[in-house]
């Protein structure tokens, strides 16, 4: 810890002499320090003690040390201690003036200095908040009592800004310690989490794989183009796409490698969308707008899928079956004042008019296994699997949302250079875009773009969200 000294003292009083009364006591000349031993040794019988090295102002009136305390704060030099003397007419008195005093700076040391005074020593307690910050001196005061007093405060001031600087580590440390027991429950909870993801992932799998075969046997038993057909075909079309979600859940308990390729986000939303569209309550109203034709990036499509999916489940829940859901495909720009640049990218936005999350909701609500919902109505796994599949993607996630007012996912995203999603050698790249890295193809006149998973992005056409948060 940083040693913290302060020797500065503010003297206020009207009287030029008791000025130089304390500036003898407390900073007396070189060339008269011995005179001033030998008066005190005749006078007391004793050898005055060395001197503290203090650096002393002086003020005239209560208006004018209350600037002097203002400038010392402003310049990060305030003082340890004050004399202030009771009657300074014709401005402020004694009490008036440390009040104001004490208002700019509450550890402010004072010393009241008086013959007597126009208030009672119970007034004056009643209209100062006096704690352990003010002693009485009366005049005619003693040059070792002076002194006393002065190395006393200054070395109070000192402890107390030294214990309140300890504090603040303490409380630091302690804050650190609660956020990594955190995260460590966290990684444990996660860990168990992958651990029967991939048992349950194994068995589904099993069971995908008979549904697979008696829907292809179903389909050969009906025309090409009809109806048994047709639904048969969706059967299959499904169980295709749990095979994908079951190997994204291999991925999360990390037994299965993330495959990212070339994937049209626009193209994968518009496909998920319709699917969605089968599953909702009837009086959910889902709409997707797009202002770019094609945003392709690096991506395991079953994550564009699951994400979509997720987002729009937990507005549905969260409008308890009525509403509009809202998916938007949008481009997004580098945030003015950036420095370096970041890349194009895009943003994907599903939103809501449902009840909306106050700010305690919206700090846990990525948490896993964190719910609202009744016990046995949901996981608590969505929206972290949404912040999961996210940082996969290099990608940046903002929570816009106040109570009665609905709910604003807003994902930006790496896009990726249409050159690259075009080339038929992308699996020969020198770097993927995932986690961040460089992304682009290696073949002559492709360029080559980074795209930082911190980057600092903003929407073209919005000002900056009001919280950035993980998902769940």
């Amino acid at each position: 810890m940083s040693h913290i000294g302060n020797r500065r003292i503010l003297v206020v009083d009207d009287m030029e002499s008791i000025h130089e009364d304390f500036r003898k006591v407390l900073r007396p000349a070189a060339a008269s320090g011995a005179a001033i031993g030998i008066l005190e040794s005749a006078l007391f019988g004793t050898v005055a003690a060395p001197t503290d090295n203090f650096e002393i102002d002086h003020a005239f009136q209560g208006q004018e040390a209350l600037a002097k305390v203002q400038a010392a704060i402003a310049a990060g030099r305030p003082y340890a201690m004050a004399f202030v003397d009771m009657r300074m007419p014709p401005g402020w008195d004694g009490v008036e003036t440390i009040e104001r005093l004490w208002q700019e700076d509450d550890q402010l040391q004072v010393v009241i200095c008086t013959a007597f005074s126009d208030l009672s020593w119970e007034q004056v307690m009643q209209r100062l908040d006096m704690r352990d910050r003010l002693l009485v001196l009366k005049k005619p005061f003693d040059a070792i009592e002076v002194q006393q007093l002065a190395s006393s405060l200054c070395k109070k001031w000192e402890v107390s800004r030294q214990t309140a600087e300890q504090i603040r580590h303490l409380e630091t440390a302690a804050r650190e310690r609660i956020e990594w027991s955190m995260k460590l429950e966290q990684s444990a909870r996660m860990e168990a989490l992958g651990t029967m993801a991939a048992g349950i992932a194994h068995d589904f799998n099993t069971i995908l794989g008979i549904i697979n075969g008696y829907a292809e046997m179903l389909g050969d038993l009906f025309q090409s183009g009809s109806i048994g057909c047709e639904n048969s075909d969706q059967i299959i079309a499904a169980a295709g796409r749990a095979s994908g979600l079951i190997s994204r859940m291999l991925a999360f308990a990390r037994q299965r490698p993330i495959d990212p390729i070339p994937v049209d986000v626009a193209a994968q939303v518009a496909n998920v969308v319709e699917m969605i569209r089968i599953s909702l309550p009837p009086g959910v109203d889902l709409t997707l707008t797009s202002d770019l034709p094609q945003a392709w990036m690096m991506a395991d499509p079953t994550q564009i899928d699951q994400l979509v999916m997720n987002l729009c489940k937990n507005a549905c829940d969260a409008m308890q079956g009525h509403g509009k859901v809202g998916i938007e495909i949008r481009a997004a720009r580098q945030r003015t004042g950036d420095r370096e640049p970041v890349g194009r990218r895009f943003r994907l936005v599903v939103s809501d008019n449902g009840p909306g999350m106050d700010a305690e909701l919206q700090r846990r609500v990525f948490d896993p296994f964190f719910t609202t919902k009744e016990p046995g109505q949901g996981s608590g796994l969505g929206l972290a699997v949404v912040y999961g599949i996210v940082a996969d993607m290099a990608g940046e996630i903002i929570l816009d949302s106040e109570p009665g007012k609905g709910a604003r996912f807003e994902i930006t995203l790496p896009l990726l250079d249409d050159d690259c999603a075009k080339c038929d050698q992308w699996r020969d790249c020198e770097s993927s875009q995932i986690a961040g890295s460089k992304t682009g193809c290696n073949r002559p006149g492709a360029k080559n773009t980074i795209f930082p998973a911190n980057a600092a992005i903003a929407p073209a056409d919005a000002s900056p969200p009001s919280s950035r948060l993980s998902h769940d």
